[in-house]
């Protein structure tokens, strides 16, 4: 099971010394947020920094501690004088403004010195670290859940019921963060796993259930490895210029001492070059490393007599979401002016592209479009009216760099929208765009727009999160998804029922296989009523829906079949009208 909890931490005063820096393996550092955050050490320290002088003005430094009367100890307390690995640290940054704290890791020649035990005195609370080479999570890893903390803490001798991540609600945004946040994730043992994955540097909070019980972790003389990166005109991959012409060779390196690129014997852990080509060359980058080892990497440079000009066509992210669209402006309350409806992206390849006509699809199903328009930015390019649902811009003098994209936008005028839906829909062929380029590839199709005269908006609030709980010996999963989600009243009061008005949608593979009922409650304000949750015209209601379901057994491929629930459904009494909030997914999760 998983909850989330608030913040109550209480803390206090403490200060400590530095030691002075001697052998040091190599220095980590890691930035500290404004207010509370939680670190730990992999690795035995030589030192440490901060970047303010560390003082009680600037810094606060405890260690959750059941075997405590308080429950909390100052490293004095723990007759510690550095940070030591297994424990988590507490550390309030009273400035206003981000710190850092570097960790100048020990050069340790002793195995034994790199094995660590932690005992813990009686049950209750305790802030841990984690040290553990195979398994832990490195600071800068990707977010790929490889479920490592049953595989960290199967270390714990005499049992622990829960551990807390007070971090998680900066995970998605920033994995790395140390902040202590203002909900946290728990989990208890048989669900560890739920918990993301366990990093290096970071803290957290554990429920010991047995006196005496002990924690271990170990650290290797691992150091940070050499990486480098080199490109031709701004890509990894082969390119090909024109013979005699001159290309960009550009590289750069981590954790790296020199650098030098042949031919050309250019030097410099980073740098670029602008070389004349005349023959297909390969360039190579080959770096020492600081703490050792060698990297290497090259691109291809390939010639021709002449480098055909492409134009790749593609959506941009930036595209709405499919939803519900309320035109209810002008004087019959019935029009909308410059709706988004598609964003597109074109990417020159091998050359410069003049593009002098785009030409686009634009349909609504109900309700009229006056005019359609061509935005670069916050730059109208070309309006145009809509004939047969197309669309033409002629006469533009639309230039893209090689090698670069350009993004642009079609936005639409809405008139005589109804209380019937209207679906709005734009796309974008290879064969709808004029230019110098000797190909043109690729689509771009908007998702649909439900266009209403009044009714509801949906917005979602945060992600949506899917968690999973086994079920005893079976092979079956227990799916719990929450929706936090605003219904906006336009035009209208939105009437909902207090029970059975959202339907989610279970897929599984990508494939929908099922749909459940979600479960929720009265918002808190801006709805009336009980049997109907009315939410009177231009009012927000926030409404928290919850849906359980337990994955089939003949479904059920441990870490290959993976479920998402998505798109809630709201049926409103008002007209009997049904509105589809699209793109409400929760992430996938193995089941």
């Amino acid at each position: 099971m998983k909850k989330y909890i608030p913040l109550f931490v209480f803390l206090a005063f403490v200060s400590f010394a530095n030691l002075a820096n001697a052998s040091v393996l190599y220095s980590q550092s890691i930035s500290l947020s404004p207010g509370w955050n939680i670190v730990s050490t992999p690795k035995v320290l030589e030192s440490h920094t901060f970047s303010l002088p560390e003082t009680s003005d600037n810094f606060d430094i405890y260690v959750l501690n059941a075997s405590s009367t308080t429950g909390w100890s100052t490293l004095a307390d723990l007759g510690q004088t550095e940070f030591v690995p297994l424990y988590g640290y507490f550390i309030k940054n009273k400035s206003a403004s981000e710190q850092t704290l570097t960790f100048n890791y020990k050069a340790i020649s002793s195995p034994n010195d790199r094995l660590f035990e932690r005992s813990f005195s009686k049950s209750g609370w305790y802030s841990i670290g984690v040290a553990n080479a195979t398994y832990s999570k490195k600071i800068t890893d990707d977010v790929s859940d490889t479920n490592n903390p049953s595989k960290i803490l199967n270390s714990t001798t005499g049992g622990y019921a829960s551990v807390v991540d007070l971090t998680d609600d900066s995970f998605a945004q920033n994995p790395k963060s140390v902040s202590v946040g203002s909900a946290w994730k728990q989990a208890v043992s048989s669900d560890i796993d739920s918990l993301n994955d366990l990093r290096e540097t970071k803290g957290y909070a554990i429920y010991i259930t047995q006196p005496n019980a002990l924690y271990s972790g170990f650290q290797n003389e691992d150091l940070p490895k050499a990486s480098v990166s080199i490109t031709a005109n701004g890509s990894t991959a082969s390119t090909t210029v024109v013979a005699s012409s001159s290309v960009t060779i550009a590289w750069s390196s981590i954790n790296t001492s020199s650098c030098t690129v042949t031919p050309g014997d250019f030097t410099g852990v980073s740098g670029s070059q602008s070389i004349a080509i005349s023959t297909s060359t390969t360039y190579s980058i080959t770096c020492s490393g600081t703490y050792g080892g060698v990297a290497t990497s090259s691109v291809v440079v390939n010639t021709a007599d002449k480098v055909l000009v492409n134009l790749n066509l593609s959506i941009n992210p930036s595209t709405p979401a499919s939803t519900n669209i309320i035109a209810n402006n002008g004087s019959n309350n019935n029009e909308a002016d410059k709706v988004t409806v598609l964003s597109f992206d074109l990417n020159s390849q091998n050359g410069n592209t003049k593009i002098t006509n785009i030409s686009a699809n634009v349909s609504l199903s109900v309700g009229d479009i006056p005019y359609v328009y061509l935005f670069d930015g916050s730059t109208i390019l070309a309006s145009e009216t809509l004939l047969n649902n197309s669309v033409s811009f002629a006469d533009l003098d639309l230039n893209i760099a090689t090698n670069t994209t350009k993004t642009l936008t079609l936005k639409v005028d809405i008139a005589n929208a109804s209380s019937t839906v209207g679906e709005l829909n734009a796309n974008v062929g290879a064969g709808g765009i004029v230019s110098n380029s000797e190909t043109v590839s690729g689509s771009a199709t908007s998702n649909t727009l439900n266009v209403l005269k009044a009714g509801p908006v949906f917005t979602i609030v945060g992600s949506p999160t899917l968690t999973k709980a086994s079920i005893g010996n079976t092979a079956s999963s227990s799916l719990l998804a929450t929706f936090t989600f605003d219904v906006n009243a336009q035009g209208m009061d939105v009437q909902i029922p207090s029970s059975d008005a959202f339907t989610v949608g279970v897929y599984i593979n990508n494939a929908q296989v099922s749909s459940v009922k979600a479960v929720y409650s009265k918002p808190t304000s801006g709805v009336t009523g009980s049997s109907l949750f009315t939410i009177a015209d231009g009012s927000v209601a926030r409404f928290t829906a919850e849906v359980s379901f337990v994955a089939p057994t003949d479904v059920y491929v441990p870490g290959i079949a993976n479920a998402r629930l998505e798109s809630i459904m709201t049926i409103v009494t008002s007209g009997g009208q049904t509105y589809y909030p699209y793109e409400f997914k929760t992430n996938s999760q193995a089941i």
